[in-house]
């Protein structure tokens, strides 16, 4: 899947990732591996406020997929009724 690796600089491109990535997860309820990995590699080349926007309207429109671009852990790994493990002082 190709994925235009353009810094993203306008909300435009915010908008119109997010419309793309809420249509695909509709569609087939997961993210492809291949697409989500060329989006996290353009997300840190965009504009700080682009970049905002795309995370504010993609939590608005569709936060089912969030986990997906979230780095580290996603929302699946993260229960908050489990103790987490902490660190010794």
């Amino acid at each position: 899947m190709k994925v235009s690796k353009r810094p993203w600089n306008a909300f435009a491109d915010a908008d119109r990732a997010v419309r793309t990535v809420k249509a695909i997860y509709i569609e087939t309820g997961t993210i492809p591996e291949p697409f989500k990995d060329s989006y996290m590699e353009t997300l840190p080349k965009g504009k700080p406020r682009v970049v905002e926007r795309f995370y504010a309207l993609l939590a608005q429109e569709c936060p089912e997929a969030l986990k997906y671009f979230i780095g580290g852990e996603t929302y699946g790994d993260i229960n908050p009724d489990k103790e987490q493990s902490k660190k010794p002082e």
